[in-house]
């Protein structure tokens, strides 16, 4: 059985390569990763056609065919929730298909996990800006870790932001399965799935570490990029 169940929803195969070559990457390897397919996205069928050409046991596909509420987030909401109930490791982690980890990601967030005994650890990562079309390659702008984020896991301060992104997070099958995403709160679903956990008596940790990489991007039919480079500051001692 793998140690570490990795739940990707997935819907963009041009950035979905790049997860995947930095998963294979990974120092770490007892692993599985969980690639749920948006089962209402264009790239669907291209997805299913080239997770097969990888030829890696660790790899598992699913499919959504029904939407959990209403609005922006109903199809990833289920997309999660699916990944949740079929994940087998002992610990899950989830990698957005455009977002990246560092190679050692994985082996030191076990690693801390191991060594705190808390549920969950969470991380920082790198924020990178990228274009696509005329403009061409990417822009690196700093920490996703703003500065008015607390040093030490806070849930207070959680109640009123979300200052843990998913692609940064590791925690214990068992208490991740206790939580449900959610389109029906007045926070984003990995913000309201947080705080279901924290106040349920979940403990979290943060590792001050740069694990990864948050990547937005422009154009290609997504919403233009609104956060500034000085929303990410290189320093935030």
């Amino acid at each position: 059985m793998p140690i570490v169940s990795v739940i990707t929803c997935a819907f963009r195969l041009r950035f979905l390569q790049d997860a995947a070559r930095s998963l294979w990457e990974q120092t770490f390897t007892a692993w599985e990763w969980v690639v749920v397919i948006d089962g209402h996205g264009e790239d669907c069928a291209a997805i299913a056609t080239w997770v097969q050409t990888l030829h890696d046991d660790r790899v598992r596909t699913v499919t959504t065919v029904a939407p959990e509420g209403h609005g922006v987030y109903a199809w990833n909401v289920a997309g999660l929730n699916l990944g949740l109930r079929v994940a087998r490791g002992e610990l899950i982690a989830f990698l957005d298909d455009d977002n990246l980890y560092y190679s050692d990601c994985l082996q030191r967030a076990i690693a801390y996990h191991g060594e705190t005994g808390v549920d969950m650890v969470y991380w920082d990562q790198h924020c990178v800006k990228l274009f696509d079309g005329v403009h061409g390659g990417s822009v690196l702008c700093g920490l996703y870790r703003k500065a008015f984020y607390p040093e030490y896991f806070d849930l207070s301060v959680l109640r009123n932001i979300n200052f843990i992104d998913l692609n940064a997070v590791l925690g214990r099958r068992t208490v991740l399965q206790r939580g449900r995403f959610l389109t029906a709160t007045p926070h984003a679903p990995d913000h309201g799935f947080f705080l279901q956990l924290a106040e349920g008596g979940a403990t979290f940790q943060r590792l001050p570490e740069v694990l990864g990489q948050y990547r937005a991007w422009r154009n290609g039919g997504v919403a233009e990029w609104v956060l500034d480079a000085a929303d990410f500051p290189a320093s935030y001692e």
